[in-house]
């Protein structure tokens, strides 16, 4: 986040001031990224995605931050992002409006717990798990 402040212009020139007397001493917790993805894409790589419909999460959002920072890291630009958080991207996958979601979460993500039957609802319907 902190980086994100910095790198943006905008925010306003104070805030960006206070961030830089900032540091950071330690992360607060782990977080993994997922690339969550619709059963079928021919994907090989994270560059594969930018042409397609991702989600990269509602503006200011962690995961719309590190949507940004893939695509500025690998010098890139989402060519179709759709703003959305992560309950309506995967429902939307799962729909078709959507091919792919940038999703990051603290260890463990309470997102992916899902009881037996939602599971097997899942598979019964098509989908791959």
């Amino acid at each position: 986040m902190l980086s994100e402040i910095k790198n943006n212009s905008r925010y306003d020139k104070r805030m960006r001031k206070l961030v830089n007397s900032l540091r950071i001493v330690m992360p607060l917790y782990k977080e993994d990224i997922h690339i969550i993805m619709r059963k079928g894409l021919k994907v090989n790589g994270i560059k594969d995605l930018k042409n397609l419909r991702v989600s990269i999460g509602n503006r200011g959002s962690g995961m719309n931050i590190t949507a940004t920072n893939i695509s500025r890291i690998l010098n890139f630009q989402w060519r179709n992002p759709v703003r959305k958080d992560i309950r309506e991207s995967l429902e939307d996958i799962l729909i078709g409006k959507l091919d792919a979601v940038i999703y990051n979460v603290g260890t463990p993500g309470r997102i992916f717990t899902v009881d037996d039957k939602e599971i097997l609802d899942l598979y019964q319907n098509g989908y791959d798990i």
